[in-house]
């Protein structure tokens, strides 16, 4: 039965921590695009001048 347990909590960490993964992922590309945004606006700026 404790060892039950401890698998469980070990599944219970292993899923945690692939959704932690993954959300660092997401704001990865998040702060990709903001990047290539910023890029985008100050080569729109640059034409203007």
């Amino acid at each position: 039965m404790q060892n039950d347990f401890w698998v469980v909590q070990n599944d219970f960490w292993v899923v945690q921590n692939d959704f932690w993964v993954v959300q660092n992922d997401f704001w990865v590309v998040q702060n990709d695009f903001w990047v290539v945004q910023n890029d985008f606006w100050v080569v729109q700026n640059d034409f203007w001048v």
